[in-house]
């Protein structure tokens, strides 16, 4: 799993995800961190020691200088862990790490891709960028992986990118179970 956002519902989302294939495969998360990220000593409990955590350095806005670094550091991590998949989370990791799978050797790692809503639906940003990000998210379906969506709107907004991209839908991502345990204890 790579992400650039490892907090709210995308660390809610990888961890679920985690937990279910930790017992049956290795895993590793590469995440950055964002001012909400839970410091590591927690990241570990909530993940467990089952599951690698590697931070690398990424920016939630586009700088080109400082993206090339960590898709170097994406590409160095993927060649050293040789993943059979790929799964990548929100908008950054998502198009930086579809850049990256191009050049990975092993042909047969699967990719997917999970934006966690797009940023192109972004309404607190100009329209001009809002395109931009939407032809970002058009020329990326082009390249080699698939998506999971969250829920069905984000996968109407996928399948509009690119007729060809192939989408999942694996609805809202969170183990439904954890949530009627907690309402249950209140």
């Amino acid at each position: 799993h790579i992400t650039e956002s490892l907090a709210s519902g995308v660390l809610q989302v990888i961890a679920n995800i985690t937990k279910a294939i930790s017992k049956e495969c290795e895993v590793h998360v590469i995440y950055s961190k964002r001012p909400e990220t839970p410091p590591v000593e927690e990241l570990e409990k909530i993940f467990g020691p089952e599951v690698f955590l590697h931070y690398i350095e990424a920016t939630r806005e586009i700088n080109p200088k400082k993206d090339f670094r960590t898709a170097i550091h994406y590409y160095k991590a993927i060649k050293q862990i040789q993943p059979d998949v790929i799964h990548l989370h929100s908008s950054k990791a998502g198009v930086l790490g579809r850049i990256v799978s191009v050049f990975v050797k092993n042909k047969k790692t699967k990719v997917f891709y999970s934006p966690h809503g797009f940023s192109f639906l972004m309404q607190d940003m100009s329209h001009i960028k809002r395109k931009l990000f939407l032809g970002i998210e058009r020329i990326m379906t082009l390249l080699p992986g698939e998506g999971i969506a969250v829920s069905p709107t984000e996968a109407y907004y996928a399948r509009k990118l690119n007729k060809s991209y192939n989408v999942h839908l694996i609805n809202n991502g969170i183990n439904l179970n954890e949530i009627k345990n907690l309402k249950q204890s209140q």
